[in-house]
């Protein structure tokens, strides 16, 4: 039996960036978000800056992402401050920012 080596797909900031205007890096995205779909590939989208990309995330079911939309990179210390209050990114339709 084939066993996959990848873990996990991350989609460029490039892409993710680019989806509100330009119908191309869309379509990348969802053909990303579709094959890792497939193949049960957890994908995180990097680049996130607007609400507008998470709402356009959501709707394509991208689960996770990361990017300043969520918080500028933080010590060790405000870190676990602030992923305590983000409950574990679980929710009803909610991306889980990582």
């Amino acid at each position: 039996m084939y066993k996959r080596q990848i873990q996990e797909i991350k989609i460029d900031l490039r892409f993710v960036q680019g989806m509100a205007t330009d119908a191309d890096d869309r379509a990348i995205v969802k053909a990303v978000l579709g094959l890792a779909r497939h193949f049960e590939i957890d994908v995180v989208a990097e680049g996130i800056e607007s609400h507008q990309t998470v709402e356009q995330l959501r709707s394509m079911e991208c689960e996770i992402g990361q990017g300043y939309y969520f918080s500028r990179p933080l010590p060790p210390d405000r870190f676990a401050a602030w992923l305590d209050t983000q409950g574990g990114g679980k929710g009803s339709g909610r991306l889980r920012a990582v």
